[in-house]
């Protein structure tokens, strides 16, 4: 989100339900060094739900979801799922888009969700 660096005003504009800031050092396989989003713990990392990897990722929860015969979905941290540069990344304009996109996804596979029942 910040490709060539963030100043400080930035980074505590985002909102965060937990103390300090939302990134987590880690170490990759490949040796490599990275910041990677926590939103909430080092151990939950945050996907990139506009991403065509983290779309394809939903889309197959979503499938599991019907397979098992889930009938309801909560989206219970959807506020933090759009991050936007200059924004405090919680419940901004494109996260609406983003909830009504998943709502249609999984009401087209015969759940309910957010915002939208079969």
């Amino acid at each position: 989100m910040f490709p060539t660096g963030a100043h400080e005003e930035e980074l505590l504009r985002i909102y965060r339900p937990r103390p300090g800031l939302p990134f987590t050092n880690a170490l990759l396989e490949s040796g490599e060094r990275r910041l990677l989003w926590t939103t909430f713990t080092p151990q939950q990392v945050d996907i990139d739900v506009q991403h065509p990897q983290g779309e394809a990722y939903l889309q197959t929860i979503l499938s599991t979801f019907q397979t098992a015969g889930v009938r309801m979905i909560r989206l219970d941290a959807v506020g933090y799922a759009i991050k936007k540069q200059g924004t405090s990344c919680f419940m901004i304009p494109e996260t609406f888009g983003f909830i009504s996109t998943l709502a249609s996804q999984a009401h087209d596979l015969g759940m309910e969700s957010p915002g939208r029942n079969p």
